[in-house]
């Protein structure tokens, strides 16, 4: 089975996080025998408008594992992923379409990962070579209310094409069939897989009695990282045998520095900083409860990748969460709700085994094992692309 890659963004290197999940179900497909391709043309950001406008935009082809990659760009001259983005992304798009076909033959099936701006070349190619396509949609924006009509025009467009659509929860998938004005049930739900890293660091935590919350994220308003501050600060201010540890960097990492200072928080409160994927893994490692309280979710890979860790997980229900989150697993609490979260976490909060850490990792890697997802798609493709057949 011969699967192509369709994504709105795409990691520029290992080192890179963004669209990630997107790489990683490319190889998990490839591992489990599949013939995968990612065609990835991106956009040069008007912020380095030098680059913007003579950068190099040759196409490069890259051997990723066992992935075939095609990368070029283009220059991003309007603030919006509709119109011209989307013409400029569908012109480059379709000339290194036709570029991985004269090198590798025509692909069954085209997969879009995250309809803007990409959806149009995939509309256009399945048009004119008669190929199905299935759309994943993964976006926060739509949730947000940040997509302009056209873009919405455009998804909704794309996913009445697809043979198959899916979200990566239920929550957004019953957004998107209202916002699409799709059939109740007419987008199914396909979660991302977790990070093998996640799946074999050996189980174990510091002994020193302490209990530690941590969180990573992109530290922003949409994380609401100020939020988890005021609860823990609520629960366990002066507790010294209670700390907090933050993973990652964003606009809002100078304010929660001074909120900490301001709650009396700060000696029991660590920022980290960015950290690698690797640096994840030996926080959570030595974590107790995961902590996230996202104003949004379309999914939560960073709960999944927890729940592999063997953390449990105070979340918030803001979308992706309720789908991750069953009984034994963690809490679920009202988005934007102080004192509920302050609860989840004080009940949370206490030192778990190594055999309770064991269980959540391997309930984890039944539902979210790379593996195990790479199976459900190819059987999704199979079907997919016979349904396809029998329309022509």
């Amino acid at each position: 089975m011969h699967i192509l890659f369709f994504p709105s963004w795409y990691p520029a290197d290992t080192d890179d996080l963004s669209g990630s999940f997107f790489r990683e179900q490319a190889i998990a497909l490839a591992d489990a025998g599949a013939n995968v391709g990612v065609l990835a043309p991106t956009l040069r950001s008007l912020r380095q408008p030098v680059n913007a406008l003579f950068g190099d935009s040759k196409l490069r082809i890259e051997m990723d594992l066992a992935v075939h990659t095609y990368r070029a760009s283009t220059a991003h001259l309007t603030p919006t992923l509709s119109g011209p983005t989307v013409r400029r992304i569908a012109v480059l798009a379709e000339r290194m379409f036709a570029d991985y076909v004269a090198d590798r033959g025509l692909p069954d099936i085209l997969h879009v990962q995250a309809a803007l701006p990409i959806a149009q070349a995939a509309i256009n190619i399945s048009k004119k070579h008669n190929l199905p396509i299935i759309y994943t949609e993964h976006s926060s924006a739509f949730a947000r209310g940040l997509i302009d009509p056209k873009g919405l025009a455009l998804a909704a467009r794309v996913a009445r094409q697809a043979t198959r659509c899916f979200a990566v929860s239920k929550p957004f998938a019953d957004l998107l069939e209202q916002k699409f004005d799709m059939p109740v049930g007419s987008i199914g739900v396909m979660p991302n897989s977790v990070h093998e890293s996640f799946l074999t660091h050996r189980l174990s935590r510091a002994n020193d009695g302490r209990i530690r919350f941590l969180h990573v994220s992109l530290l922003d308003p949409i994380k609401n990282v100020s939020g988890i501050l005021a609860a823990f600060s609520a629960a366990f201010v002066g507790n010294e045998n209670v700390e907090l540890v933050i993973g990652g960097d964003g606009p809002d990492r100078p304010s929660l520095e001074q909120q900490a200072k301001t709650l009396g928080i700060a000696k029991q409160v660590t920022f980290c900083g960015r950290l690698s994927r690797g640096e994840v893994v030996t926080a959570m490692a030595a974590a107790d409860v995961f902590v996230l309280a996202s104003k949004h979710e379309t999914f939560g890979v960073v709960a999944i990748e927890a729940l592999a860790m063997g953390l449990p997980v105070v979340a918030t229900r803001c979308g992706g969460p309720e789908d991750i989150i069953e009984e034994g697993d963690g809490l679920l609490v009202p988005v934007n709700d102080t004192a509920a979260l302050a609860t989840g976490m004080t009940q949370l909060g206490t030192l778990g085994t190594i055999e309770d850490r064991a269980a959540l990792r391997e309930k984890c890697r039944k539902r979210y094992g790379a593996a195990e997802i790479a199976a459900r798609w190819l059987n999704i493709y199979a079907e997919a692309i016979t349904r396809h057949g029998a329309q022509r």
